[in-house]
């Protein structure tokens, strides 16, 4: 192969990497396969591309294809943590079935995840959901709340129940609410095993009655974690633990087999 068709070939192939990229982000996981498999099988059959193939089969409920995706990573590379990681997670779903995190195929924007200082809160929900049906929820994946009496109730976009957000924050949300305020929930990470889901809940309209008053003040004040500004969606990401830790700088959503090297959230809405 001269020089003229390595440059070329290089070029088609960050242009396919990148519409692969733009596809899971919009939640377009049919398209998203066919991207990656022409990468696969035209291109190159890297750990990358097998990933995102992975993911794009496992948003569509093609369970055991996503299997393969990821194992094909693992010929590769067989320490690859994206690959290893979501095998165990989709060891937990017993068979083929239609996810239930985007049943409308709706994600987060990645704007969504910019930190705006008392507009954005992020917390944990130990949920009561079955394993399996947890495993098929995606980071990313946009969710709704639902009043439950005294609390607010987490819920797939098709219904499906995931648990409850804590006491003064529910209190807080049913209040501001009330006042005729708007909040959005979406998916920052997803821990299956130990059932917990991470969230973010963001303040989309403030009610003219309320102008002023701060959705979320800081974590001293309410007992729940404020956001912490996220910048970067990067493949060699902290490991899930070091996520978590009281001194991270970001938090951001749980899909890193999305992305070939590191994208900022502003490129990745320009793109």
């Amino acid at each position: 192969m001269n020089e003229l068709q390595s440059e070329e070939r290089n070029r088609l192939r960050r242009q396919l990497a990148e519409r692969a990229i733009n596809l899971a982000m919009s939640g377009n996981w049919p398209e998203a396969v066919d991207v990656n498999r022409r990468l696969i099988e035209e291109i190159e059959p890297d750990v990358e591309a097998w990933n995102r193939l992975g993911k794009a089969y496992a948003q569509l409920g093609r369970i055991a294809d996503a299997r393969a995706a990821y194992g094909a990573t693992l010929k590769i590379d067989a320490s690859n943590t994206i690959a290893q990681r979501n095998l165990q997670r989709l060891a937990s779903i017993k068979h083929e079935a239609v996810p239930t995190g985007s049943a409308d195929g709706k994600r987060a924007d990645p704007a969504f995840f910019i930190e705006e200082t008392g507009k954005t809160a992020a917390t944990s929900i130990f949920s009561d959901a079955p394993k399996e049906a947890l495993a098929r929820v995606a980071a990313g994946d946009m969710l709704d709340m639902r009043r439950e009496g005294d609390i607010i109730a987490v819920t797939t976009r098709s219904g499906d129940r995931l648990g409850v957000l804590e006491g003064k924050l529910s209190a807080r949300l049913i209040e501001l609410q009330a006042g005729g305020n708007e909040y959005a929930v979406a998916t920052v990470a997803v821990h299956p095993d130990r059932r917990e889901l991470r969230v973010l809940v963001r303040e989309l309209r403030q009610s003219p009655q309320l102008a002023g008053r701060v959705s979320f003040p800081a974590e001293t004040a309410t007992g729940f974690r404020a956001y912490i500004k996220g910048s970067v969606i990067r493949e060699e990401r902290l490991d899930d633990e070091d996520e978590e830790g009281d001194d991270a700088e970001a938090l951001m959503p749980d899909d890193e087999e999305l992305s070939t090297e590191s994208l900022d959230y502003s490129e990745d809405i320009n793109g």
